[in-house]
C-alpha cells in the first residue's frame, strides 16, 4: 500500500511525533504497523530493545513481588493495580517475555484459571468471565505462550462461550451480551495467526464480529462512553479499540466497519492526532483530554485498514 492512500485520510502528519524515541513502544509499532518496516530491521530491533529499559516498564516491573504477582494480596489477581492490570499493560507495550513474565503467568494460571471451565475468573472456584479471559489470553499469546496446554484450555473456553449464546449473557450488563467483552474475546482470537486458527475459532470470530458490526450503537445515548478513547484497558473498550481488533481480523473492507471508521476519523485534530479520554492510570501514558500517541497509533491502524 502506498503511504499516500492513508495519509489522505489525515488532517496532518503525526508520524514524526509517533517516532520520537521517548516512547520506544509506540515507535516500534509505528515503524512496523504503519510504515511497514520489517520486524528484523535495525531501527525496529533498537526500538524493541529499548522497551525493556523504558522508565514506564521498569516502574511496573519494580512493583512485582517475588511471588510473581502485583498488589497487596496474593489471593487477588484481578484489579486496577493488581496482576491482571500490569500483566496486560506489559503485553500491550510490547515487552518481550522474561523471567518475571513467566512467574506472573504461572501465578495467573494458578490463581485465576477457573477449575470449572478453564477460562479466567476472579477466583478459581468461580466460572470464568469472558472479558477477563479474552484480554489475559491475548496477553499470554503476545508473550509467546502459544502451545501451553493451560492456554489452549482457556482458548477453548472462549470458543465455547461464542458458540453458546446464553454464555454471553453478562450479570454486570443486565444479563445481556456485553459488547466490551466481545471485543476482548476477539482480541484474543486476533493474536492467533490466521493459518493456525481452527474452524471453530474462525466460526467464533465470524459470530462475534457480526454481532458487533450489526449492533445498534447509540453514541448519543447509552453508548456515549464508546467515543471516549482510552489506553490502557482491561475489561473496558471503546469504538476505536473495537475497530483496531476488527482491522487485525481483516474486516477493514466491510461497509459497516468503514461507517464506524469515518466516525473515528472525524475526531482527529488539525495535526492528525487523537485525544485520550479514558484508561487506567497505573502508569503515565499521557493525560486525559490531550493528544495521545497510543490513541493516534490505534487510529492510524484503522485508517490503514480501510485504505489497504
Amino acid at each position: 500500500m502506498s503511504k499516500q492512500s492513508w495519509h489522505r485520510l489525515l488532517r496532518g502528519n503525526p508520524i514524526d511525533w509517533l517516532l520520537e524515541e521517548e516512547n520506544p513502544s509506540v515507535r516500534a509499532f509505528a515503524l512496523t504497523d504503519i510504515l511497514g518496516e520489517p520486524q528484523d530491521s535495525p531501527e525496529v530491533r533498537r526500538a524493541r530493545k529499548a522497551i525493556a529499559e523504558w522508565g514506564l516498564v521498569m516502574q511496573a516491573l519494580a512493583l512485582q513481588t517475588p511471588g510473581g504477582y502485583w498488589g497487596d494480596r496474593i489471593d487477588k489477581p484481578y484489579g486496577a493495580r493488581r496482576t491482571s492490570a500490569y500483566f496486560t499493560l506489559l503485553a500491550d507495550v510490547g515487552l518481550e517475555r522474561n523471567e518475571g513474565i513467566d512467574r506472573a503467568a504461572d501465578y495467573l494460571f494458578q490463581r485465576s484459571q477457573s477449575i470449572k471451565d478453564s477460562g479466567f475468573a476472579i477466583e478459581v472456584k468461580q466460572r470464568s468471565v469472558y472479558c477477563l479471559t479474552g484480554y489475559l489470553v491475548r496477553s499470554l499469546l503476545r508473550f509467546g505462550f502459544s502451545g501451553d496446554p493451560r492456554l489452549d484450555r482457556a482458548i477453548d473456553s472462549l470458543v465455547r462461550t461464542a458458540e453458546e449464546p446464553t454464555l454471553l449473557d453478562c450479570v454486570a450488563n443486565q444479563k445481556k451480551p456485553c459488547q466490551w467483552g466481545m471485543v476482548k474475546m476477539l482480541s484474543a482470537f486476533a493474536e492467533i495467526p490466521e493459518a493456525e486458527r481452527s474452524p471453530r475459532v474462525k466460526g467464533a470470530i465470524s459470530e462475534l464480529a457480526g454481532q458487533l458490526l450489526d449492533y445498534p450503537f447509540d453514541f448519543q445515548g447509552r453508548e456515549k462512553r464508546w467515543l471516549s478513547f482510552g489506553f490502557p484497558y482491561q475489561y473496558q473498550s471503546d469504538l476505536l479499540d473495537m475497530l483496531m481488533v476488527l482491522a487485525k481480523l481483516a474486516y477493514g473492507k466491510d461497509s459497516r466497519f468503514r461507517a464506524y471508521a469515518e466516525i473515528v476519523l472525524s475526531m482527529q485534530d488539525a495535526k492528525g492526532r487523537w485525544v485520550k479520554r479514558a484508561g487506567s492510570r497505573i502508569v503515565d501514558v499521557g493525560k486525559n483530554g490531550q493528544p495521545n500517541k497510543w490513541i493516534t497509533l490505534s487510529a492510524l491502524r484503522v485508517a490503514k485498514a480501510i485504505s489497504d
